[in-house]
């Protein structure tokens, strides 16, 4: 399952964010505490393997990548794993799955990449109140 350092450094392609200053107490427990539900998910539903597209995000790094301004991945709660062309792990995590594992996911619809798609999950609610969101 995933681990703490494979979600701060996205599955080892960026171990710079390890040493970020961005990386404090704070984002260090939310992560533990997103990292625990998403793995029991994961569990629950059969998936052993995940690739990391997106995990803990310093605040400059995720000005360049495009991300919101308020991007849960800044502080430990949210996580991008990579999906197939047909989105099914993002498929997967039903409002059910959602619900019991108290996890938000962003709608299939908004993680389709140019190269490759992701499915986006978030401990930290959204202002809607819904499991699966609109960014």
């Amino acid at each position: 399952m995933i681990d703490l350092e494979a979600y701060i450094t996205s599955s080892g392609r960026y171990k710079d964010r390890a040493n970020s200053p961005d990386l404090n107490k704070a984002a260090i427990l939310y992560a533990t505490i997103l990292l625990e539900r998403v793995n029991k998910a994961l569990k629950h539903l059969g998936i052993e393997q995940v690739d990391i597209s997106s995990g803990f995000r310093p605040f400059g790094t995720n000005g360049k990548v495009g991300g919101s301004k308020r991007s849960a991945h800044m502080t430990g709660q949210a996580i991008d794993l990579m999906d197939d062309k047909d989105q099914s792990l993002a498929k997967a995590f039903t409002k059910p799955i959602l619900e019991k594992f108290d996890l938000y996911r962003e709608n299939y619809t908004d993680t389709r990449g140019k190269w490759t798609n992701w499915v986006h999950l978030q401990t930290r609610p959204v202002p809607s109140g819904k499991r699966i969101f609109k960014p």
